[in-house]
């Protein structure tokens, strides 16, 4: 179960957007990731999605399917047909070996260079922030401009 700090950072993800729903390459990856940790049919990751704040309230349940439909043609993912006692059997997705390939590229290739990325950012972002605590409590000025900090004019 995801986390609240977890919850809304896909939600963040999803407002930065403006959609309703991520975008087809990370909609593919988390669909991904989900059926590496175990396999699924479309509405068990659809709920799980919901849970994580993939999806904005009111997103029909639908809309996993083009995702899935997508990933079992390009040899991502292959769906069996399992009989639950009740009702007709359901599609199962499982991952493949392509799609463990694929979501392994994904990762390596672009997650991790973005949060390489971001992080220098954020880096250099906390350092401009530190230097201007710092120049705001006088410290950082030159000798002169500290005799002169306090002083009233006679």
């Amino acid at each position: 179960m995801p986390t609240g700090n977890q919850k809304r950072q896909m939600i963040h993800l999803r407002t930065v957007i403006g959609r309703r729903q991520p975008p087809v390459p990370v909609m593919s990856s988390i669909t991904l990731v989900l059926l590496c940790e175990s396999p699924a049919h479309g509405y068990a990751l659809f709920k799980e999605m919901c849970d994580m704040g993939v999806f904005e309230d009111g997103v029909d349940a639908s809309a996993i399917y083009p995702t899935l439909k997508a990933l079992e043609a390009e040899g991502f993912i292959k769906p069996e047909l399992v009989d639950e006692g009740a009702g007709p059997a359901r599609k199962v997705f499982h991952i493949t070996g392509a799609g463990r390939k694929a979501l392994e590229e994904f990762v390596e290739r672009h997650i991790r260079l973005m949060a390489a990325d971001i992080e220098y950012f954020l880096d250099r972002y906390d350092a401009i922030k530190t230097v201007k605590k710092v120049d705001k409590t006088g410290a950082g000025r030159g000798p002169a401009q500290h005799a002169a900090v306090g002083k009233v004019d006679k």
